[in-house]
This record gives C-alpha cells, sequence and structure tokens, in this order.
C-alpha cells in the first residue's frame, strides 16, 4: 500500500471518532432537556365528564396558562371507577409532565382502595384551583332555621340529611359534621345532584341539604332556602350571616377542591414550572372572574404545599368516615 493512500477503516474509524465528538459536545453545550419543556401540548386528564364543574375549572384554567408555557392544554375525559380510569390512563403514559391529571380528595380515596396499580403517595398535587366549601342548607321558616337550632335538633334526634352518593363529598361533610357536634345518628339520602336536594329541602322531605353555594344561590335568594353552616374555619364571602363550622366549636372542615397535579416521576424541575405557571395563569382576569362568579376569591388558589397539606387532611377524614362505616355493614 503506498504511503498517500487511506485505509478504508482508519477513515471510518475518524468518522466515527468525530461524530462521537460531535455528539458529546453537543450534548455538553446544549441546554438541559427540563429547559426545553414544554415543547409539545400538554394534556390534562378530567375524571368527569365534559360540561361539568370541574370541566369547566379546566378549560378556565388552560385559557391563561396557554400563554405562561407557551403550548396548548388539551382537556380529555377518562371517566369511571371515581377516577380510576383516569388514573390508570395517567399511569401508562411516560412520567415527563406532558400528562397531567385532576387531583383531589376523592382521587386519593379511590387510589387507597387499591382500586388503581399506585399508592396514593406517587399523586403529586401541583396547584389548587378552586375551593368551594360544602354548606349545611335548610327550609327557610322551617323548623331549623339556624345553626344554633341545627345544633339543638341534631343532639335531641336523628336528623334526615340529603346530599350526592354515598362515600362522596357531600355524604363526608355530613357524617362529619354529626359525629364532631354530637349528634344522634343521621339518616343520609343520596341524591343525583343539588337539583333533587333542593326540591327536597323545600318539599320538606328532608331536614338538611349539603350543597355548595353555587349550587343553592338562586333558591337562597329567592327566599326558598336559608344557608345555616359553612363548613369552613371562615365565614363565605357571598353568605355573612352563616357562621364557619370551626367558629361554632365544631371542628369539621369540607370542601369541593379541585386541582391539577402529576405521578410521581416527573423530573422536579418541570413539577416547579409547571406549579409557577399554573399559579400566575390563575391570577388572569378570565380566571378571576370565573372564581367571582361562583362566589368564591383569590384565596381558592393555593400552591403544592398548602395543597398537598389540605388534602391529607381531608382524605384522613374520608378514611375515618370510610372505615366506619365498613364496620356497620
Amino acid at each position: 500500500m503506498h504511503s498517500n493512500q487511506r485505509s478504508p477503516l482508519l477513515s471510518v474509524t475518524k468518522r466515527a471518532v468525530l461524530g462521537a465528538a460531535i455528539a458529546l459536545f453537543g450534548l455538553a453545550g446544549a441546554p438541559a432537556q427540563a429547559d426545553d419543556f414544554p415543547s409539545k401540548p400538554i394534556e390534562i386528564i378530567n375524571m368527569s365528564s365534559p360540561g361539568g364543574g370541574t370541566d369547566i375549572f379546566l378549560r378556565m384554567l388552560s385559557i391563561c396558562a396557554r400563554d405562561e408555557l407557551g403550548t396548548d392544554i388539551v382537556v380529555i375525559s377518562k371517566t369511571g371507577g371515581l377516577g380510576a380510569a383516569m388514573v390508570n390512563y395517567v399511569n401508562n403514559r411516560p412520567r415527563d409532565g406532558y400528562t397531567l391529571m385532576v387531583v383531589g380528595p376523592s382521587v386519593y380515596l379511590t387510589v387507597g382502595k387499591g382500586k388503581t396499580p399506585i399508592q396514593p403517595d406517587e399523586i403529586v398535587p401541583l396547584v389548587r384551583g378552586t375551593e368551594d366549601p360544602q354548606f349545611l342548607i335548610a327550609k327557610k321558616g322551617g323548623a331549623i332555621d339556624s345553626a344554633e337550632k341545627l345544633l339543638e335538633e341534631g343532639r335531641k334526634r336523628g336528623l334526615k340529611i340529603g346530599g350526592t352518593h354515598i362515600g362522596g363529598t357531600d355524604w363526608t361533610a355530613g357524617m362529619l359534621f354529626g359525629k364532631r357536634a354530637g349528634f344522634k345518628p343521621l339518616l343520609y339520602v343520596p341524591f343525583g345532584g343539588g337539583a333533587d336536594i333542593l326540591t327536597n329541602v323545600i318539599g320538606g322531605n328532608l331536614d338538611v341539604g349539603i350543597l355548595n353555594y353555587s349550587e343553592a344561590e338562586a333558591q337562597i335568594e329567592a327566599g326558598a332556602v336559608v344557608p345555616l353552616v359553612v363548613m369552613s374555619d371562615k365565614r363565605f364571602a357571598k353568605a355573612p350571616d352563616a357562621p364557619g363550622s370551626v367558629e361554632i366549636g365544631v371542628p369539621a372542615k369540607m370542601a369541593t377542591l379541585r386541582g391539577v397535579g402529576a405521578l410521581r416521576g416527573v423530573p422536579p424541575e418541570r413539577l416547579e414550572k409547571l406549579e409557577k405557571a399554573f399559579l400566575e395563569a390563575m391570577k388572569c382576569e378570565q380566571y378571576q372572574t370565573y372564581l367571582a362568579n361562583n362566589g368564591l376569591g383569590p384565596d381558592s388558589i393555593a400552591g403544592s404545599e398548602v395543597y398537598a397539606e389540605q388534602i391529607k387532611e381531608i382524605s384522613q377524614d374520608f378514611a375515618e368516615l370510610e372505615s366506619e362505616l365498613a364496620k356497620r355493614e
């Protein structure tokens, strides 16, 4: 072989080395992967049907969050199993921050019952978007027309109360209030929704109904029903005459919480970026108007630390009551 001829093997080897060097240099010099996040649309999975309260919350959140994150946000409903279908869908997706989900106490309860392959501590709350407290509501001019009368009657006889399905937020609210107020055993009647609960309160078939303020607002303003107690440590702006449960000596708080989270495994820097973007997005005019229209204020919004602690507390209340219900059965 002449000295001025190149070996084909040497030529290939040099190209391979050069290519590897370029690749290494590129990896070292390029921004970290998280810096490019998000580079494609983000999915938020909803456990409820389109058009419901949670769906509206997610779509209002998405309006301003698109600008903060610089990408589209797609809301997808996966209903079934009280959140199990949603969790299973998210669990089968990469844990990269591009698939988020609705997070609230009922999701933790479903996961805690073993209805999904994951454990509750794998759920990572990012933000709380609404905190809509439960109200105990009665017929205006009826036998129970004040918080004082509620406590008096509940300790004398078994009240008939109504809400949505057994095991849900309304059921937990009523049972928790009754237990911590020292009530006689309650008769809980489940209904399909707020309209049915109100009809039976007004008709005298229920002593008390459990609803969010927005569900009962029209009938409150019409003078058909009266809010007795809000299950919170503070009064509600639109119903200032109804004391908080903590105020009347009953340490029982409950609210419909709507928030967004992910499953553990998403890079921390991505979680941090998502949390900051959502918190900033919820300051926008459209979202603040949405809160106001539902009788809620800016204090409905909270970050991951506050939301995680609140969910933990409510989930413990859920579990406590579920355990008692199982013993009775």
